[in-house]
């Protein structure tokens, strides 16, 4: 997640004074950047795997079992990370976007790792169902955290969207309070639902993801832009 500041004086009408993006779908299909977005720098993405390994390193030692993908393991660096092939001896296995690294074998070692230890706790790196590739949608995270729910018995501690921690730690992080911030996203659950959750508003893209039935259920989005382009226009209406 992308987030962009602004300090002093409220820039528009309702008080908004910081936006956050989601990234995928919104600035960028896969690797494609979107017409109208602005290139990220690195100190102004906010993953969940930064919001889990602070929270791990906060919590008593134990064995932690990745499954994420290579360029996201340096964000647990220092932690006790087991060996990629373990089935035992984690006291937290953290569950992320593996894309199609996802197997039987995979998801069978993460539900024995579990299993091996009542007690080892369940991270999800957000709960997002799908997302948009080249190819077509694919599934995300979600649907793989929800068969080990199934299978362990237990519940999943989520570290990214549509958790409202994962929103905080956000705004918190602009120094704004949460009715200032404004999220842009393509996900109507995990970005505007999860978003409004945490007393933000959310404006959805018609880029992504998105499809027009989005727009049918109860979770309604405070703008509907058709990409991230129209942002500035929206942006300046508020100001009224």
């Amino acid at each position: 997640m992308w987030q962009r500041a602004y300090n002093g004086e409220p820039m528009s009408g309702d008080g908004l004074r910081a936006i956050l993006f989601d990234m995928d779908g919104v600035l960028y299909n896969s690797e494609e950047p979107i017409a109208g977005a602005a290139d990220a720098d690195e100190n102004q993405i906010l993953n969940p795997g930064v919001v889990a390994a602070a929270w791990l390193r906060s919590q008593p030692a134990g064995g932690v079992a990745l499954f994420v993908r290579p360029a996201a393991r340096g964000e647990f660096a220092g932690l006790a990370c087991l060996a990629e092939d373990a089935e035992s001896g984690a006291a937290y296995v953290v569950i992320g976007d593996l894309g199609d690294r996802w197997d039987y074998h995979t998801l069978n070692r993460a539900f024995r790792l579990l299993h091996s230890d009542p007690e080892a706790r369940l991270i999800a790196l957000g709960m997002t169902r799908y997302w948009q590739t080249p190819e077509g949608l694919a599934l995300d995270v979600a649907p793989f955290v929800a068969a080990l729910e199934n299978a362990s018995g237990r519940s999943a501690l989520v570290m990214g969207k549509p958790a409202p921690a994962f929103f905080r730690a956000a705004f918190e992080r602009l120094g704004v309070p949460a009715g200032a911030v404004v999220m842009i996203g393509d996900d109507l659950q995990a970005d505007i639902a999860g978003a409004q959750a945490a007393g933000m508003k959310g404006g959805l893209v018609r880029t992504g993801k998105f499809r027009p039935s989005d727009l049918d259920g109860k979770v309604r989005p405070d703008a509907v832009l058709d990409s991230v382009a129209d942002l500035p226009r929206w942006w300046r209406s508020q100001a009224g």
